[in-house]
């Protein structure tokens, strides 16, 4: 299996308090032959996680762009 790298970006961040909810839902750049193929394995989705680390957290800004990397284990 090859690995998947795709473009994610901060759709929602939402305050628990001590932590905070980071919602990423998957963005392509069709014209990024890297994203054109990630596109075709992962056309739709979200990844939810919980950070409780404020230095963390401050790098999850709304609508900034993230790479995920999916790598065989």
């Amino acid at each position: 299996m090859p690995n998947i790298r795709a473009r994610f970006t901060v759709a929602q961040v939402i305050d628990k308090g001590s932590s905070k909810q980071i919602v990423l839902q998957p963005q392509y750049d069709n014209t990024i032959p890297e994203e054109q193929r990630a596109s075709k394995t992962i056309p739709a989705g979200r990844i939810d996680i919980t950070v409780d680390n404020s230095a963390m957290f401050e790098q999850f800004i709304p609508d900034k762009p993230f790479y995920v990397d999916f790598t065989p284990a």
